[in-house]
């Protein structure tokens, strides 16, 4: 395009929010049935928020059919399904699975990790993974063991690992545990902190809740208390995208990749970030470069400008293209 008409044509990306895959695996066995209530209504509650926020979620749950999950996130339908381990007929995928497995004590990270198969169909490779632990038991295993095995690697479980398996910095662990170990209420009977959860859910940053304080109704319930902290991360966590299409060009225009620009807004203000090259990268700068100087077919913000537009909820990116590119300078 010529110079008089630098800015003719602009694409607009808006905050893409990412989308945020739950895994929750729930001890259904005699010790938590007095928790099933609140988990089924912080189940729903932590749905709706979801909706709201306009988050694209998909939540699998792995628990017993003695957990009939409700609108808006289950069918409301109650039993077992057809054939154990498959879904239980509350379930409407894709935003929401939960497959009858049964378990108590010390299975909840196993059956967490040795089911990926039956439900890996809805995991998405550009989701956060949030996994959640609700048992009063302590998993037999390590840390190391477990990460191995969800990013892929060989593990101590019997199962080959994840393929694929989540990212190094991906996915978080929470928990409803019995975080102190033997308690008075619903952790009355395990033998001791579940170590290797409280690890993991430090590691990644997690949110961690005292299974011990279910049914007490002088604590705060620890089920609502986790969702809605785990709802509010998913929120606050939901990131404009750094990485963008070129479109096709326009009838009768040709594109040209001198003449592109990446305009930052938040609120009243607004930013061009320079473009780098093969001759000036992207370092710490708040800048942006194409997959292929000779042959782009996308724009990628560089790591320092797609951290500070992530970390900014009301970022909005334009892509603009016939202006002459306003190009990093060597420092």
């Amino acid at each position: 395009m010529p110079d008089d008409e630098c800015g003719g044509v602009s694409a607009r990306t808006e905050a893409e929010r990412l989308p945020t895959d739950v895994i929750w695996a729930i001890d259904t066995s005699g010790s938590m049935i007095a928790s099933f209530p609140a988990i089924q209504q912080a189940l729903a509650t932590f749905s709706q928020k979801v909706i709201d926020a306009g988050i694209d979620a998909h939540i699998i749950l792995l628990a017993g059919a003695e957990l009939c999950v409700p609108t808006p996130l289950g069918s409301g339908a109650c039993g077992g399904a057809a054939t154990l381990g498959g879904a239980a007929p509350d379930s409407r995928e894709p935003a929401f699975l939960h497959l009858d497995l049964p378990f108590g004590a010390t299975l909840g990270m196993a059956t967490l990790l040795d089911n990926h198969a039956s439900y890996k169909h809805l995991l998405r490779p550009n989701a956060r993974t949030q996994l959640v632990l609700t048992e009063d038991g302590a998993p037999p295993m390590t840390p190391a063991a477990v990460t191995d095995h969800i990013e892929g690697r060989a593990s101590a479980t019997l199962v080959e690992p994840w393929s694929p398996g989540l990212a190094p910095g991906s996915y978080q662990w929470n928990g409803v545990v019995c975080s102190a170990g033997t308690g008075l209420g619903t952790c009355l009977l395990a033998f001791g902190a579940p170590q290797t959860t409280l690890d993991l859910i430090a590691a990644t940053d997690g949110l961690v809740s005292d299974l011990d304080a279910a049914g007490n109704p002088d604590a705060e319930d620890p089920f609502a208390a986790l969702l809605d902290k785990l709802a509010e991360a998913v929120i606050v966590g939901a990131k404009v995208s750094c990485d963008y299409a070129i479109p096709a060009a326009p009838a009768g225009e040709t594109f040209d990749r001198d003449r592109v620009n990446v305009a930052y807004t938040s609120g009243t203000a607004s930013i061009t970030f320079p473009r780098a090259t093969d001759e000036v990268e992207c370092g710490d700068e708040l800048a942006w470069k194409y997959d292929d100087e000779l042959a782009p077919t996308r724009v990628a913000l560089c790591p320092a400008a797609c951290a500070e537009v992530q970390a900014d909820p009301e970022a909005l990116i334009d892509v603009r293209f016939g202006c002459e590119s306003v190009l990093l300078a060597p420092q």
